[in-house]
This record gives structure tokens, C-alpha cells and sequence, in this order.
């Protein structure tokens, strides 16, 4: 049983840095980009900029903003000028997951009321 569990765990980790290695690539900084790529890196991110933008305001709508969100929104845009795609890739869709479990976080929350061993 232990052998089998460290087999899957060995291949797990090498699946899994075989992707992030993938992922990792940048784009060249966008004044040594030329034509179609400059464009299909850029505007790949600056979707998911978008969508993290568009969770952010979601989120804020019902109270539920979380303090750092924007502020890796505007990293990401940072690193998009630099030509940082992979990384502004990543802070992007980390400002998009903060924007939606900020929306669900105060939704789940509007309707709490206090336990009854809290009432004196």
C-alpha cells in the first residue's frame, strides 16, 4: 500500500511540474515582441484582467471586497507592460479568485444570525 501511495505521488509531482513549467514561460518584453504574438499574449492576460475586475466590482456590490484584490489587479497590469504574461497571468487569476470567494464570502454571510447559547 505505501509503495503504490508513493508511486502516485512521484508521478503526481512530476505531472504537476512538467505543467508549471509550461506555464511559466514569459512573453518578451512588449517593445521586442512583434506582430501576432505581442497580441495573442497581451490580450490573453488583459481577459483575465478583465474577468478579475469584473469579480472585484461583484464582490465590492454586496460589501465583500477583500483588501488586497485590486492591488494584484494592478500588478498584473504592471507586469503586462513588462512583458511578464506568465506572471501577470497568475496574479490575474489570483485577483479573480479573491473577487469571487469575496462575493460568496459576504452572501453566505447576509443572513447569519447568532447562536442562541450567545443570547443572554
Amino acid at each position: 500500500m505505501k509503495n503504490i501511495m508513493m508511486t502516485g505521488l512521484a508521478a503526481a509531482l512530476i505531472i504537476s511540474a512538467g505543467c508549471t513549467a509550461n506555464q511559466a514561460k514569459d512573453c518578451a518584453p512588449a517593445n521586442e515582441m512583434k506582430g501576432e504574438s505581442k497580441h495573442l499574449c497581451a490580450d490573453s492576460v488583459l481577459n483575465g484582467i478583465h474577468d478579475a475586475e469584473a469579480a472585484r466590482k461583484k464582490a465590492a456590490s454586496v460589501g465583500g471586497e477583500w483588501r488586497d484584490t485590486g492591488k494584484f489587479i494592478l500588478k498584473a497590469q504592471t507586469m503586462v507592460e513588462k512583458g511578464e504574461c506568465g506572471a501577470a497571468a497568475k496574479m490575474a487569476r489570483k485577483a479573480y479568485q479573491e473577487g469571487v470567494l469575496g462575493y460568496e464570502q459576504a452572501m453566505s454571510q447576509q443572513k447569519l444570525t447568532m447562536p442562541g447559547y450567545f443570547k443572554f
